[in-house]
Order: structure tokens, then sequence, then C-alpha cells
């Protein structure tokens, strides 16, 4: 009796780790079939007054997907399932700290010798399903990021971040449509 119940244990054990690999496998692939659509990029337009930051954004918003690999990106509407459509509504680049002199209170921190940089940005994300004639907006998506370093590294790693939600909306609209 006891023999049995020991050789029971063990195909159930053997039977839960033959499947097991096997069922991950095949709800991974169910997972990343949901996210397999295709999107199109609309330029992002620049409501501001700085030079160049649409540009930029709609290049960082095109790796991200690239890199992320849960959209397929596509070059006309016509093919697209899903258009992505933003707009800067608001860009504020501000320094916040400069470089300290010997009687500064920021003189006993490691870095205190570099600016520090506070980049605030608001944005307008519409996303377009034209399969099922629904639209997302979101009017006032707020980011707020404080980078030390210089002003051009400050740039690049806010747009790094703002393509890197913009991405994760994206993905989560298109997952509960």
């Amino acid at each position: 009796m006891l023999l049995n119940k020991l050789l029971i244990n063990k195909l159930i054990c053997v039977f839960f780790l033959v499947l097991s690999p096997l069922s991950y496998i095949s709800c991974n692939k169910l997972y990343r079939d949901i996210y397999k659509c295709n999107i199109y990029i609309s330029p992002c337009i620049n409501k501001t007054s700085y030079f160049g930051l649409e540009t930029k954004l709609t290049n960082r918003i095109i790796n991200e997907i690239l890199n992320d690999g849960r959209l397929t990106l596509v070059n006309n509407k016509k093919q697209a399932e899903y258009i992505l459509l933003i707009h800067i509504n608001k860009y504020i680049i501000k320094k916040i700290r400069w470089k300290n002199d010997d009687d500064n209170i920021y003189s006993y921190y490691p870095y205190s010798s570099m600016p520090v940089y506070k980049v605030s940005t608001v944005l307008s994300l519409t996303i377009t399903d034209k399969n099922n004639n629904v639209i997302f907006y979101k009017p006032n998506l707020q980011s707020i990021y404080i980078c030390t370093s210089n002003e051009t590294y400050s740039i690049n790693t806010t747009f790094d971040r703002l393509a890197t939600n913009i991405i994760k909306q994206v993905v989560h609209f298109v997952n509960f449509i």
C-alpha cells in the first residue's frame, strides 16, 4: 500500500514536471499573441515654442515599440488596427540647482557639483481603434522628471521615460478593448 502511494506521488510529480513547461509555453504564447496588433504612429504635434520635440518623441516611441515587441508597427493608416496621436501641450525645463560653491548647503553631497534639471511635460494621448470605432483620449498626461546631469541628457532621459509610459498606456488600452 505504501509502495503504491509513493509510486502515485512520483507519477504525479513527473506528470506536472512534464506538463508544466508545456502549459507555460502555451500560456506564454497566448499572452504574447494578444498584443500582436498593428499600430500606426502619427507624427507628434508640438504646441510649444521648443523646436524639434515632436521628432524626438516620435522617434523614441517608434524605438520603444520596436524594442518592446508587443506591438507591430505599420507604415500607413490603412493597414493599422490602432492609430496613436500625441500632442505635446506643455514642456518646461528648469535648472533647479547650479554648480555649488564651497559655502553652499549641498556641498557635502557626493554629486553636488552637478546641476539638477526639472523637466515637466503635459501630453494629450489619443488612441483610435479602427475596427471597433473606439477612441481612447487622455487629455493631460503629466510627467515630471528630475535629472542630475547636463541639459541634453535630461531631455533624452525624459523622452525615453515618456515613450516607455506611452507604450504601457497603449498596451493597456489594446489589452482591454
